[in-house]
């Protein structure tokens, strides 16, 4: 007995490698995402990055993250001071990348940057883009008080953060995440989404969306008077200051006349009458913290950083500090 065929039909997808790729990126944020791409198909031939910084108390001139890594991984690097430079633009021609990626480079790419590429130039952000465009949008979602995040990645543009979204995808903010957990998770979660995007548009998977203007919103710089607490304020505020700055850059108050960086918090519901930054609690345990008055409520001080020490618990600074009910921050 003849068994007869079935008849299929296969659609064949065509594929265009993405063989020439640059990455853009400089800070702790942007080593993951590049990571992911050196152990892909997608091996970065150049990284661009800004030049090495004098960081520390004796002003040592450091590399920045992302070089160290391409380095490891005998990666070229190119480090100019403005991307206006002709050695930097001659260089990406020479090259003629396929796509350009960016993620958190430190700068704006130049229009004649923006159109080389095949496939342009694309940058991972830390957001639910049109929210939060611009320089901060991880510290600003905690500020918020936000419980959903995530990572966009667009075709960018010469307006900042407009560009049509290409993948996007959300993330939980976790009740105790901070600026500098919170950045890890989208980091390594954003290095996924980028090699995605990179296999997708190799087979034409993507339809890129227009963002929505009206819907936009933007964060900005933070400045040092950004993150001096106002204990004057909601102890809740205060506790979303805390989170958005935690560990780096810290959110600052005073106490005997010296600047304490807080680190950790948490609300207690106390309306004390005492004013506003006053101690007037401090907890004995290995565990404990100590209580501050607040505008509304209070917080336990759960971690602190000293001025040139390191960050420690609350009972471990107390130990030395011997804090005394009544005394006063900020």
């Amino acid at each position: 007995m003849k068994v007869k065929p079935i008849k299929t039909e296969i659609t064949l997808t065509t594929i265009t490698p993405i063989k020439r790729v640059v990455y853009f990126g400089t800070p702790e944020f942007a080593v993951p995402p590049l990571e992911r791409l050196i152990n892909s198909k997608f091996k970065p031939l150049l990284v661009v990055t800004q030049p090495d910084r004098q960081q520390g108390r004796k002003l040592k001139l450091m590399p920045p993250p992302v070089k160290v890594l391409a380095q490891e991984h005998s990666i070229e690097v190119a480090q100019p001071e403005s991307l206006k430079e002709p050695s930097i633009i001659a260089k990406l021609t020479e090259l003629k990348p396929d796509i350009i990626v960016t993620a958190a480079y430190g700068g704006f790419l130049t229009k004649n940057i923006l159109e080389l590429p095949r496939l342009g130039c694309v940058n991972l952000h830390p957001s639910l883009l049109p929210k939060y465009r611009g320089a901060t949008p991880i510290n600003k979602a905690l500020f918020e008080g936000d419980t959903i995040t995530g990572n966009t990645i667009f075709k960018m543009t010469p307006r900042m953060d407009d560009g049509p979204i290409l993948l996007q995808k959300k993330l939980h903010i976790d009740e105790k995440d901070n600026y500098t957990t919170l950045s890890d998770k989208l980091s390594l979660e954003g290095g996924d989404l980028l090699l995605e995007l990179l296999e997708r548009l190799e087979k034409s998977e993507i339809t890129p969306v227009e963002q929505n203007d009206k819907e936009a919103s933007y964060c900005y710089k933070i400045n040092k008077s950004d993150t001096i607490i106002d204990w004057a304020l909601d102890a809740k505020e205060i506790q979303r200051l805390v989170r958005g700055l935690a560990l780096i850059p810290g959110a600052v108050t005073t106490f005997r006349e010296r600047p304490l960086k807080i680190m950790e918090v948490e609300p207690v519901e106390l309306d004390s009458g005492q004013p506003a930054g006053t101690i007037i609690e401090i907890e004995k345990t290995k565990d404990g913290g100590f209580i501050v008055a607040c505008g509304k409520d209070s917080l336990k001080i759960k971690q602190v950083q000293a001025a040139g020490k390191r960050i420690m618990g609350s009972f471990e600074y107390n130990l030395g500090a011997r804090l005394e009910i009544g005394e006063r921050l900020g």
